[in-house]
């Protein structure tokens, strides 16, 4: 079983991995024959990306393939806390690219009515693998989104579960 789990875990790396690396290494060789400054810059810029990019790839599978191969330890997750340290994180990109990013915790009837903001949408969950998907969420929705576009990351709190959602125009 151990060794079925691993050859997935590199038939999936190699997908995965095999298009960003011929990318950057046709990236690289149009780096090295490029004399004029400016062109340079912004191939070096896009590899820069792409390494990035390629770098959130990997740390996935990873997560992935721990999350597959050992005993998952979930605890009490605060979900407002967790999506609202991540849309700060998202922020700078989500700005850079003309995207309004915004944050809208749990809320309750009562709490509202007593001026209180928010309230605790605690989850069982693995932090780890539920950071990693909204950020992949949060990822995604920004790559998708044009210039000028929203994106909220939303938190709803019922009697037995919480909502987690990233919804964009």
């Amino acid at each position: 079983l151990q060794s079925e789990s691993l050859r997935r875990f590199v038939d999936d790396a190699s997908h995965q991995l095999r298009t960003p690396l011929t990318t950057l290494a046709t990236q690289v060789a149009y780096a090295l024959r490029e004399t004029d400054p400016l062109t340079h810059h912004a191939t070096l810029d896009a590899i820069k990306r792409q390494v990035d990019e390629t770098v959130r790839r990997t740390n996935q599978m990873l997560a992935l393939a721990r999350a597959d191969t050992t005993e998952l330890e979930t605890e009490a997750v605060d979900a407002n806390a967790l999506a609202e340290t991540l849309a700060r994180e998202w922020w700078p990109l989500a700005r850079e690219q003309g995207i309004d990013l915004g944050f809208e915790p749990a809320a309750s009837a009562s709490l509202i009515a007593a001026g209180i903001a928010s309230m605790t949408a605690s989850v069982t969950a693995h932090p780890g693998l539920l950071k990693e998907a909204l950020s992949n969420l949060l990822h995604n929705a920004i790559g998708y989104t044009p210039a000028g576009g929203r994106i909220t990351v939303r938190i709803a709190a019922g009697a037995s579960q919480v909502k987690v959602m990233v919804v964009d125009d």
